[in-house]
Parts: C-alpha cells; structure tokens; sequence
C-alpha cells in the first residue's frame, strides 16, 4: 500500500502550485523514500536521494498510512 502511494505521487501532482522547490526524506520501518517538488514536477526516489531533506518523516508504515488514508 505504501509503495502504491508513493508510485502515483507524480500522477497527482498539480504544476505551479510550489512556490519553491522543496524536498521530503520518508523513512517508514524498511520503506525509505525521497520526494523532491518544483514547481513543473515531482520525482519520487527509493532511498535517501538528499543529503538533507527540508521536512523528515520517521515513523511505523502503520502510523504514516494512519496520516495518509485517514488524515490524522
């Protein structure tokens, strides 16, 4: 389910609504990921893509899927 979610991040992402381009490090038990945002695109990476992400997310799939589906 995480992997799905990240895999379509690209496909819902809406140009020019970044000011800026900003990054994220999602660390998720064994899932580690690197979304990086501009205003024309969004790359999703596996691993830390980074050296130092502007937000980090470290925390259980379970509880980042609890975030995700049900906007905790």
């Amino acid at each position: 389910m995480i992997e799905q979610i990240f895999s379509t991040l690209s496909q819902s992402f809406v140009p020019q609504t970044v000011a800026k381009p900003i990054s994220f490090y999602f660390s998720l038990g064994d899932i580690k990921k690197t979304v990086e945002l501009s205003s024309d695109s969004c790359r999703v990476t596996d691993g830390k893509a980074i050296e130092n992400a502007d937000c980090v997310c470290k925390t259980s799939p379970e509880f980042f899927l609890r975030i995700w589906q049900e906007n905790y």
